[in-house]
Formats: C-alpha cells, structure tokens, sequence
C-alpha cells in the first residue's frame, strides 16, 4: 500500500505543481492596470477560455474557474473584480455585446449551466448561481450532499440592475429589466419590469411588442 500511495503521489505532484503556476500566472495578471494590462489577459485567456470573441475588455482583479468550459463573444466587457465560474462540469456561455459593471459573480459550478444572451447589460454586484446544494437528508450535513445541477437563462436585451441575486431554474425573458436590489426565484416575462425580494412583475415596458397569435 505504501508503494502505491508513492506512486500516486510522484503522478498527482507534476499536476499541483502546474495547477500552482497557473495560479500564480493568473494573480499576476490579473493586478496589471490599463488598457494594456486588458490586453495581456485577454491574449491569456484567448489559450484558456473555449472560445473569447474580439473587442473584449478584461478589467483588473478577475477570478476565472473552469476557463475550458466558459464561452464569450465579441465586445464583452467586465469592470473590477468579476468572478466567472464554469468549473465541476459547469457550463456558461456570454453572447455579444454584454457589459459587465463592477463585482458580477457569475457562477455556473457544481454542474451548473449559465446562458447570457445578446446586449444584455448587468449592473454592479449582480450574483447568479445555478446549481444549488442538496438538502433532502437530515441524517449527514448540507455540505456531504453535494449539488443539484440547474440552469439559469439570460435573454437578449435584457437590462439587470445592481446587486440582483439571481437562482437556478429563471428563465429571464427578452428586453426585460430587472430593478437593482431583486432576488429572482422565477421566470421573467418578456419585456416587463420586476422588482422586489422575491422579485415580482411591477409593470410593462412602454411600447412592448404585443406576443402574436403564434405564442
């Protein structure tokens, strides 16, 4: 047994040591300031994301988990100190046109899945998890439960106000707006306005298209 657990141990130590590299490459990164430092962690993170599109602004301070998992399009921009989690076979994918403010925490681990479409604006402090822990036995603690995968869905045109928590299973409608401050626990409508913990329809966008007879 002992010589098993030594060759364990000289096959796992080439892979912490690179995991260690990598993390210390990424906290490097991450501090440069400017246009050039956005620079250097797109041309990074072009060799880790699966996929990160043109005309892409990387702020400082940014956290990335799972980067083979996560998938950008073209003019993405995030601010300070965004966090991006796809790791534990998550999966999370950003459109075009998508602007992040300050502290956005987008979190598809744990098997989560994370859908962002087209010009969607999220404003500061916004948090959206998808999966969620499992809870159903009372017999061992939350935390050896492990997770219930989810999905959480951003339509396009969708405009999410500051410090919004958002959870697994919410379908967020297109062109809708979410007020700053909203917990979100359901779907959202096309085109309307909710607000509230837990959020709630407050109204409808002026001049909404009307749904066709098809819908």
């Amino acid at each position: 047994m002992r010589v098993d657990a030594k060759i364990r141990h000289q096959r796992t130590a080439p892979s912490l040591l690179i995991r260690e590299v990598i993390a210390y490459l990424e906290a490097f990164i991450s501090i440069l300031p400017g246009v050039s430092g956005s620079k250097l962690r797109v041309l990074y993170y072009r060799t880790r994301f699966a996929f990160l599109g043109s005309r892409t602004y990387l702020g400082r301070e940014l956290y990335v988990g799972g980067a083979s998992r996560i998938t950008i399009g073209n003019f993405f921009s995030c601010d300070r100190r965004c966090s991006l989690y796809a790791d534990g076979v998550g999966s999370l994918s950003i459109g075009d046109h998508v602007g992040f403010n300050i502290e956005v925490n987008i979190n598809a681990a744990s098997g989560g899945e994370i859908s962002i479409g087209d010009h969607v604006l999220v404003g500061p402090g916004v948090f959206m998890r998808a999966a969620d822990h499992k809870f159903s036995r009372t017999d061992v603690s939350i935390s050896q439960q492990g997770h219930m995968p989810g999905k959480i869905t951003i339509e396009d045109g969708v405009w999410i106000g500051g410090n919004v928590t958002i959870l697994g299973g919410v379908n967020v409608g297109k062109g809708a707006i979410v007020a700053a401050g909203a917990v979100v626990t359901g779907d959202v409508l096309p085109y309307s306005i909710v607000g509230g913990v837990p959020a709630r329809h407050l109204k409808w966008r002026e001049n909404r298209p009307l749904p066709s007879l098809a819908d």
